[in-house]
């Protein structure tokens, strides 16, 4: 029997956002392998550190960014937060993308989060050491609204999900030279809140003011 030398292989690239990996992912992608690209970054909290990684399937992730910001939430009179930090990932991809997913973990914790969500976002809160985190993003309803998706939101289709403290943001398919942009917004205090829920309102921040904050130069 003579060796089999056309299987297409499965390959996961890590940093396919850079000089190297885009390239490695064309080179793959020139080959007929699938390939899995993830492109990460990390922030730290009181209660530990989370990791954010967008991902997709058989793309150049250069065409992906992801970044940090400060923001000054827009709460309530009277309400404050420690600190509040929005996370934003754009794509214009120069190739269709598909399995397109923004997640947001916690890296070794094991503390379950309770859901929180309310018109328009959903949310997910956890408490240790005497603080209070939130993490706050879009809810499918608003993401199908804005980037016109062609999504139900039945249980197994909705958008947005978190489990194992994972909060995964799953689109589908993105046509070719079309923007994408989905974001997390992370805010925390210690407990007791001096006002009760502004971390919760501090995390429902419009998707265009994290835009015009993170493009703004």
């Amino acid at each position: 029997m003579k060796p089999i030398h056309n299987l297409r292989k499965k390959l996961l690239v890590t940093g396919g956002a850079g000089f190297l990996g885009s390239h490695l992912c064309e080179k793959l992608l020139e080959e007929d392998h699938q390939v899995l690209c993830i492109k990460g970054e990390k922030i730290k909290t009181p209660i530990g550190s989370l990791s954010f990684k967008a991902r997709a399937e058989d793309c150049e992730l250069h065409d992906c960014k992801i970044t940090v910001r400060k923001i000054k939430p827009e709460i309530p009179k009277g309400m404050r937060v420690e600190k509040c930090l929005s996370v934003l990932l754009q794509c214009s991809p120069s190739r269709p993308l598909k399995d397109v997913a923004f997640s947001c973990e916690w890296d070794n914790f094991d503390i379950v989060g309770y859901g929180c969500s309310g018109e328009a976002l959903d949310a997910w809160e956890w408490e240790s050491n005497g603080f209070l985190v939130v993490i706050g993003t879009e809810d499918s309803d608003q993401l199908n609204h804005r980037l016109g998706l062609k999504m139900d939101n039945s249980a197994e289709n909705y958008a947005v999900t978190m489990k194992s403290n994972k909060i995964t943001i799953a689109i589908g398919s993105i046509e070719e030279k079309k923007t994408l942009s989905l974001h997390f917004v992370i805010a925390w205090n210690r407990l007791p809140e001096p006002v009760d829920c502004s971390c919760w309102y501090a995390v429902d921040v419009r998707h265009e003011k994290i835009l015009e904050l993170h493009n703004s130069g």
